[in-house]
């Protein structure tokens, strides 16, 4: 809770995935894909809430092995490759009410961390918004992007006379990675979406916004994590010996 406005985490995870059977279960580094999730948002103090929304019950009892909230089992029609994110998180809010806010953080994104959530959630209060998502810098340029029309002839997206402009006079573009979305809960039930006039973004390295869908991505995330304990486990040795003083921050700002 913070300024006495409750908050509520929730982690979707359905059984079906195309690309990885069983991905939320998926080992990586040591632990199920879901775990690296459930791990990070554990560590933030002021939310209220930590659920689990999942039709999947080896999923469902993982995560309670893990003293995670899981108070229903998701519907079949909401766990669907149709199914949209928007009526899930609906779903929840409809089913626990009284949150001011809440936080989606989707398994595959393993890379985010406690530091990164709270960090967007401050920009996102620290600037009066009322969303917040992850994205990262992409090197595409909007004005240079080309469609096929249905007689395979090639278009710009925008309007023609942007496609002239040269690269230096060009806006940076942003892509969501999945990582991290926060919403004023009245804001997201009126609009269903997390975009508005009044939504903010929290920037993230690209090679920490992996969002995973096959097993290349997964051995790359899993590198990265194998690093990051390594790294972790030193500096923690290092405490124990004495040596030096780190909180959470200056830990994540180190790896």
């Amino acid at each position: 809770m913070i300024n006495n406005k409750k908050i509520i985490a929730i982690i979707p995870a359905r059984a079906g995935s195309k690309g990885i059977k069983k991905k939320n279960l998926y080992s990586i580094a040591g632990s199920p894909l879901i775990y690296w999730t459930i791990s990070e948002i554990k560590k933030i103090n002021f939310i209220d809430k930590v659920v689990i929304t999942s039709d999947d019950y080896d999923i469902i009892n993982y995560c309670k092995s893990l003293n995670c909230d899981v108070p229903f089992r998701r519907s079949d029609k909401l766990s669907t490759d149709e199914a949209k994110t928007s009526d899930v998180i609906l779903d929840v809010l409809k089913r626990l009410p009284g949150y001011d806010y809440f936080i989606l953080l989707q398994p595959t994104s393993p890379l985010r961390t406690a530091s990164d959530i709270m960090k967007a959630f401050d920009k996102m209060i620290s600037s009066n918004s009322k969303t917040c998502i992850s994205v990262y810098k992409t090197s595409l340029k909007a004005n240079w992007l080309l469609k096929l029309n249905n007689h395979n002839n090639l278009k710009p997206m925008l309007d023609e006379k942007y496609f002239d402009t040269r690269r230096q006079e060009m806006d940076d573009t942003y892509l969501p990675n999945g990582a991290i979305y926060i919403s004023e809960t009245k804001n997201f039930i009126k609009n269903k979406n997390f975009f508005s006039s009044k939504t903010t973004a929290f920037v993230m390295p690209e090679e920490m916004s992996i969002d995973i869908d096959n097993i290349n991505q997964m051995k790359k995330c899993e590198k990265i994590l194998k690093k990051r304990n390594r790294k972790l486990a030193g500096m923690f040795n290092q405490l124990d010996e004495g040596v030096g003083k780190f909180n959470y921050d200056e830990i994540n700002e180190r790896i």
